[in-house]
């Protein structure tokens, strides 16, 4: 609730008593929160000079009646009238003041507009003219109380004024700018509104179609942002997310509500989702965290992906990196330039990926084209094609493969097909000098040379270094 507060001199008491009763009609609206103080408004045996003070202070408009008494008044000059300018200047309240006989503003009032002329004071005018001028005041305070971003008006920033105004609503009205930032318990930011800072809310944010904050929206409790609206980053507890939305650096939420993501929406930083997402067509991300399963949706464009469960890619998906819990599921070829998998990872036919890892087994489709690929076992489809195999157990080839310059390795399991890998290079006059490898196991490859229980060709440098990490053996040189 919010504060207008009355400042006048005792002499000036029935115009006073006018004033008020104009305000308090607007104390009844359903559209304005406010409580009007004046003296009379102190309780019986209340500290009286504390309680006008304490009202100063959370006062978001003060009315004052100035006139030669207000001038001549010694707790008005020295108490009240430095307070509200102090406020003021702290742009904490807003003043309006009013001419009651026709006498020169204060100097501390110099820099303050007057609702109107001190050359049309009250006492001056008819009693329809005093009526009206009274109703233009009420209009002015009702402006600067309704919203506090009134529609189509420009503010510094909006913030609660009092301790009461911290359980309040606030509102940026349509079309209003707001060159700082946005605090309260519950803020709703209206259609077209434009602001700079940042948007804090403590319970909620509802932002409203087209209406653009350039920084961030931070709430603990939840955030909607609805139909087209475009904000520099998002913070909260819950998330909904309306069509088409812009969000330009990170969204970080622990729930999305609902889970889906609305086509085309654009997020230029990472999305983070403590849960499961499901991403609609034409989504542009730079970067998706989930702990859950991901959907990404037809021609979606992602960067990277870190996903705790099971990454599902409908057509026309294009992605860079992924890592994944679980493992991925694609309708079409893979295009990407590293893919990994806690568990087992499946390429589909005619995939394209530079590397691909999993901490299981890897299936390669037939006409896969893999730089290097690394699991426990490793099941190569026919016509496929790479440059490096690393299981940590097993390889089995099933077709035709090709590659030129290349190491297959299997550390404490079997080569299978080896045929197919012999087959490529007797076609492409190739020598043997990939890396073919069996701890402890019974395959002895014809014409090379044992060293202790593992069989050596010629090996890179980089090709003993791994042999040594996943082993803890140093693989003897080559002889000759």
């Amino acid at each position: 609730m919010k504060t207008i507060f009355v400042s006048y001199a005792h002499e000036d008491i029935e115009w006073c008593r006018r004033v008020v009763d104009e305000l308090k009609i607007l104390e009844t609206s359903h559209e304005l929160s406010i409580l009007v103080f004046w003296d009379e408004t102190i309780e019986p045996g209340a500290d009286w000079e504390k309680r006008i003070l304490d009202a100063i202070d959370r006062c978001a408009v003060a009315v004052l009646l100035v006139s030669k008494s207000f001038l001549d008044s010694e707790f008005i000059k020295t108490k009240e009238l430095p307070h509200l300018i102090r406020l003021w200047e702290q742009d904490r309240t807003a003043v309006l003041w009013i001419p009651i006989d026709g006498c020169e503003p204060p100097a501390e009032l110099s820099r303050v507009q007057s609702v109107w002329g001190p050359d049309a004071p009250l006492a001056d005018m008819t009693a329809n003219e005093s009526i009206e001028r009274l109703n233009a005041l009420a209009r002015d305070v009702a402006e600067k109380t309704a919203l506090d971003g009134a529609p189509g008006k420009e503010f510094q920033e909006i913030f609660p004024r009092s301790a009461e105004d911290l359980d309040r609503e606030m509102t940026v009205g349509m079309g209003s700018r707001v060159r700082g930032g946005v605090y309260g318990c519950r803020v709703i930011v209206q259609s077209g509104a434009m602001i700079e800072g940042h948007v804090v809310g403590r319970t909620e944010i509802d932002v409203y179609p087209d209406a653009q904050i350039r920084s961030l929206v931070v709430c603990p409790g939840s955030v909607r942002l609805q139909h087209r609206c475009v904000v520099g980053g998002v913070a909260a507890g819950t998330v909904k997310l309306g069509g088409t939305v812009e969000i330009a650096g990170d969204l970080a939420t622990r729930r999305l509500d609902p889970a889906s993501v609305a086509p085309s929406t654009q997020i230029g930083g990472t999305l983070l989702v403590d849960g499961s997402i499901e991403l609609g067509a034409r989504c542009k991300v730079n970067r998706i965290v989930s702990s859950g399963d991901v959907t990404i949706g037809q021609d979606s464009e992602i960067s990277e992906l870190v996903v705790g469960g099971n990454l599902v890619l409908e057509k026309a998906v294009r992605f860079e990196r992924a890592w994944v819990g679980t493992g991925v599921e694609s309708v079409e070829p893979l295009r990407c330039s590293e893919l990994h998998s806690e568990k087992n990872l499946r390429l589909p036919a005619g995939s394209q990926v530079e590397a691909a890892s999993a901490t299981g087994t890897i299936k390669l489709g037939d006409g896969c084209q893999v730089d290097s690929v690394s699991g426990s076992t490793i099941e190569v489809g026919s016509e496929c094609k790479f440059r490096l195999l690393f299981g940590r157990v097993d390889v089995h080839l099933h077709g035709a493969v090709s590659f030129q310059g290349g190491t297959l390795v299997a550390l404490r399991g079997a080569i299978n097909g080896l045929e197919f890998v012999q087959e490529a290079m007797r076609s492409h006059g190739l020598q043997l000098h990939q890396l073919l490898l069996r701890i402890d196991g019974t395959f002895e490859p014809p014409g090379e040379t044992e060293q202790g229980n593992v069989w050596t060709t010629d090996m890179s440098p980089d090709i003993l270094e791994l042999f040594e990490v996943h082993t803890g053996k140093k693989m003897a040189l080559p002889i000759g």
